[in-house]
């Protein structure tokens, strides 16, 4: 470098060096440091959304289990579940990266901000949702359907948040 003039960084430097101010600001990864404070900053608006999916995969795996206890000693039913299962989830893929596009490949806290991870989640536990919605329409009248309930222990179609 000749003395006076200032060397200009490359601008794949310069990109990762805004990804990483907006990733620490909107929480990617979301630290499991960081409680969820629905009046907090981004970063725990963001772990709300983020613990509200996590609970909805787990009410998920609950129906799914239920299910499962319901089709047993159904080899075929219990494949055609778990094939209906396997499509849902590149569905949901396909559907979470048409809802959140990243028109170049980069990074899309770099378009969406830093409500993305909230935007992002909140989408996801609501297609989990409708995803058990679906299940249970589907099995519903199945004999037997009734007895893998427990009224107490139902899964919730909207969680509340604290």
């Amino acid at each position: 470098m000749t003395k006076g003039r200032s060397q200009r960084l490359p601008a794949d430097v310069n990109m990762i060096a805004a990804k990483v101010v907006l990733m620490i600001a909107a929480g990617d990864g979301l630290a499991s440091t960081i409680a969820c404070q629905e009046t907090g900053s981004q970063m725990e608006i963001n772990r709300c959304s983020k613990d509200d999916y996590e609970a909805s995969k787990v009410d998920l795996d609950k129906e799914l289990r239920q299910l499962e206890m319901l089709l047993e000693g159904q080899p075929r039913e219990l494949r055609l579940l778990g094939r209906s299962q396997s499509a849902w989830l590149k569905f949901v893929d396909s559907e979470m990266a048409v809802r959140f596009p990243s028109p170049d490949g980069k990074d899309p806290v770099l378009y969406f901000g830093s409500m993305y991870w909230s935007e992002y989640f909140g989408a996801k536990a609501a297609i989990v949702r409708e995803r058990i919605v679906q299940l249970r329409e589907t099995f519903r009248m199945m004999p037997g359907w009734l007895e893998t309930r427990d009224v107490a222990d139902q899964v919730p179609l909207q969680r509340k948040r604290t």
